[in-house]
């Protein structure tokens, strides 16, 4: 095993009295020696020197500098289509609590209690339970990813995969189920919508797909040989298990993707907010009233704040669906419940396995882990038997 590479220490400048550290024969400067930011700034330095370095060559010391070198290794292999993916997000948000409270620790003395601490101050926070526990193996997982590079000791990691999830009632906030959505309430949001989002809405609606596999279609991942479509996302939530997804597309789905297909540009994203914002406009401009000019002067080109892309995100996706409902005075509901919907509609037209077929799920265990659609089954069978 090569040796440990060793980490160059923290020291001060006599001419200027800063904290000076020199990495690979540059000197970094990180202000008045002996003050906490100074030791804090070294820290992360450290840390991401360290990250950007072989793994099995250098080992980690502080807090601070392991999740300097984790949040870097996540930013690299949490990605899609060359974009960081939302666990990255994930992933700082957890880290931030520990970095807050225990950044400056030795490695040595951080164990299952002080994980506790981290814990009870996002309960103080007023995270949900189920966040708090997510964010909790966020943190484990940390500390194994170091641990399976020979960053830190394996006795850690497995000390702290002691610490148990919150149960129900032992801190966090509550959360409700996500419930399905009645098609009263997705119709009601149609005039409040582009053509684009709503295109989405009924594909969503007619093939259960999630969110971020509706947003990212592209003509050239549809194949229309036979009577029903097929169509396999590029990329999709269980891809990196090397698990494939291939949805289904029936008439209607067909008649709702149809107008949107581009087979001169088969790679190009077949819901653009570019496009629509440019039909929003076209609309205002053909609303207008007046005429000859009156009123009609012309006004200094206004850049807008956000330019829109070429591409929905999940994130805009859900948005403007929420302006509708606003709008419409319904219930605010997500592009998720949708997919519940679909579900719960499938289950009815052809059973558990139908369902679990059609929304792409390995396991029947997973379909069946909606409550909802539990309690339905419950009911068919009293109502035959009970």
């Amino acid at each position: 095993m090569a040796r440990p590479r060793s980490v160059p220490s923290l020291c001060r400048h006599k001419a200027s009295g800063q904290a000076v550290v020199r990495l690979d024969g540059r000197d970094h400067y990180l202000g008045k020696y002996g003050t906490p930011e100074a030791q804090a700034a070294y820290h992360r330095l450290i840390g991401e020197w360290l990250a950007a370095s072989a793994p099995t060559e250098i080992s980690l010391r502080f807090v601070t500098e392991l999740i300097a070198a984790y949040t870097r290794h996540a930013e690299r292999y949490y990605r899609r289509d060359g974009r960081p993916t939302s666990q990255v997000h994930a992933v700082k948000a957890a880290l931030q609590y520990l970095q807050t409270l225990y950044g400056d620790l030795p490695l040595a003395d951080f164990g299952p209690r002080r994980l506790k601490a981290v814990r009870q101050s996002m309960i103080r926070g007023g995270l949900a339970r189920r966040t708090i526990n997510a964010r909790i193996r966020i943190i484990v997982r940390a500390f194994r990813w170091a641990a399976s590079n020979e960053l830190i000791g394996a006795d850690l990691w497995h000390r702290l995969r002691t610490v148990e999830g919150l149960r129900r009632g032992r801190g966090g906030r509550e959360t409700e189920p996500r419930r399905p959505v009645a098609w009263s309430d997705v119709a009601a949001v149609r005039p409040h919508v582009s053509a684009q989002v709503w295109a989405m809405i009924r594909l969503q609606w007619h093939t259960g797909m999630r969110p971020g596999e509706v947003v990212r279609m592209r003509t050239s991942n549809v194949d229309r040989s036979g009577r029903s479509w097929l169509y396999r996302p590029a990329s999709h939530k269980t891809a990196w298990r090397g698990h494939d997804r291939v949805i289904v597309l029936g008439p209607r789905a067909q008649d709702a993707l149809a107008p949107w297909l581009r087979p001169a540009e088969p790679e190009a994203p077949l819901f653009q907010p570019i496009e629509a914002e440019r039909a929003w406009r076209a609309a205002l401009v053909a609303e207008r009233k007046a005429r000859g000019g009156v009123g009609n002067h012309k006004r200094p080109a206004q850049r807008p704040r956000h330019r829109p892309g070429r591409q929905y995100s999940v994130c805009s996706y859900r948005r403007a669906i929420a302006r509708a409902c606003e709008k419409a005075g319904v219930a605010r509901w997500t592009p998720h419940q949708i997919r519940h919907t679909f579900k719960m509609r499938a289950a009815r037209a052809g059973g558990l396995e139908a369902a679990r077929a059609a929304l792409g799920h390995r396991s029947v265990s997973v379909t069946a882990h909606y409550g909802e659609l539990d309690r339905r089954l419950a009911e068919t069978v009293a109502s035959r038997i009970g």
